[in-house]
């Protein structure tokens, strides 16, 4: 966005924000606005994933394993975990009686 007009916004922080941003600014040797706009240009301004002779695999290969979902193996045995979520999903739903 070179060239576009400057804003001026003024954003109320929880405290325990505020301490968090100026600790980090302090430790990154920056100022508590020049990291906090990084932050936002960062978060907002991330370039598309470009899927140009790549399969979809290709693309998201670089995040694939890189969070914890809990639950190991889930590409294993899909059918029979299916089936427990249903069964379980059932279960909730009888009556009770």
């Amino acid at each position: 966005m070179k060239g576009a007009p400057k804003m001026t916004l003024m954003l109320e922080l929880a405290p325990e924000i505020e301490a968090i941003l100026r600790e980090e600014a302090e430790r990154q040797g920056t100022t508590p606005e020049l990291l906090a706009q990084k932050a936002l240009r960062d978060r907002f301004t991330a370039p598309p994933i470009a899927l140009e002779g790549q399969s979809a695999y290709e693309a998201l290969k670089p995040f694939i394993g890189k969070f914890h979902s809990g639950k190991g193996n889930l590409s294993q045995n899909t059918g029979e975990q299916f089936a427990e979520i249903v069964a379980e999903k059932h279960r909730k739903q009888e009556p009770k009686g």
